[in-house]
């Protein structure tokens, strides 16, 4: 198989015959990292950080969205993994950055990121504010506002959209698009969570899954949104938590999520283990919703733990949870 064509395919510049040859080799090569790497070695090396950056994270976010289509594009048989699957779309995407640079030098990818525990704000180009929280990360592309508003989203963040009729802003995570004209919106999409949430502040949102043919749905101030993605559905409800100042001041929000998703959310913001192993699944699927100081580990765990009657005992640098200590 020429590299030339499997290239082409990946930037998407095959005709049909082209297309079926690239698709039949791909699906039917035992050996498609090593065809991959063969493929890598004959690229360029002007990739740069915060490109590479880019495309894990929107592996992350997209590689649901790509399994679901009717295509065959890259769609493996059954007994090939989802690394490699991931592998590809991981080459699909670097190589298009090489494309793109050979083309045209003024397209690039932006990736930014809050990687301590203090909430940062982002301001787009057209206006947009984005309040990302700790070990969470936004991308898009250098073209943003030129013909689309796309953002990918891993983590948590609190968007203030800046209306244009003629350019939705849309947010991708996971298998779920939120699409807004100007609006305020919170969503958690974290991946140790089984649910993405959402909570609309004010304006309208449409929210759609890629994962099966969910009908989107519809937003209005003062709704929750529940995606489960286990199960790929949707339930809204209502919630007293729409003001602005909770998603972008330093505080957990927690509506109607269980105690093991609470503190695993505070495990990740200060980067620290949790011991779960006393607690029985029962109890660990207790539900918790509040607002909660996140301005120390200590004080939010013990907050938590006051709620549930629970405490916690440091254990080289673990906190375990220890049910006899009331």
């Amino acid at each position: 198989m020429d590299l030339e064509l499997v290239k082409k395919y990946f930037q998407g510049e095959c005709n049909r015959k082209e297309i079926e040859q690239a698709e039949q080799f791909l699906e039917e090569c035992e050996e498609v990292d090593l065809f991959l790497k063969q493929v890598w070695d004959d690229v360029p090396n002007t990739i740069s950080a915060s490109q590479t950056t880019f495309s894990k994270n929107a592996i992350k976010t997209s590689i649901i969205q790509y399994q679901n289509k009717r295509r065959k594009t890259f769609y493996l048989k059954a007994k090939k993994s989802l690394l490699v699957a991931a592998s590809i779309m991981f080459f699909l995407m670097l190589l298009n950055v090489v494309y793109i640079d050979r083309k045209n030098n003024t397209e690039y990818f932006i990736v930014n990121e809050s990687s301590d525990n203090s909430i940062q704000n982002y301001q787009l180009e057209e206006g947009t504010n984005i309040w990302l929280q700790p070990n969470s990360s936004i991308s898009y592309f250098g073209r943003f506002n030129k013909k689309d508003r796309n953002v990918y989203l891993v983590g948590e963040a609190y968007f203030d959209v800046t209306k244009d009729s003629l350019k939705p802003f849309k947010v991708i995570t996971g298998e779920v698009t939120v699409t807004v004209l100007g609006t305020m919106f919170n969503i958690k999409a974290y991946d140790f969570e089984k649910k993405i949430q959402i909570i609309l502040t004010e304006g309208s949102v449409k929210v759609t899954s890629d994962k099966g043919k969910k009908k989107p749905v519809i937003m209005t101030p003062g709704d929750l949104l529940n995606y489960d993605k286990t199960g790929n559905r949707f339930s809204l409800e209502k919630t007293n938590n729409v003001q602005k100042g909770i998603f972008t001041s330093n505080q957990f929000v927690f509506s109607n999520v269980s105690i093991e998703e609470a503190l695993l959310r505070v495990a990740n913001r200060y980067e620290v283990q949790i011991d779960f192993s006393s607690l029985t699944t029962k109890e660990r699927l207790q539900q918790i919703s509040g607002i909660i100081s996140a301005t120390s580990l200590k004080g939010a765990i013990q907050q938590i733990g006051f709620i549930h009657n629970i405490k916690f005992e440091e254990e080289g640098g673990v906190y375990v949870i220890n049910k006899n200590k009331k």
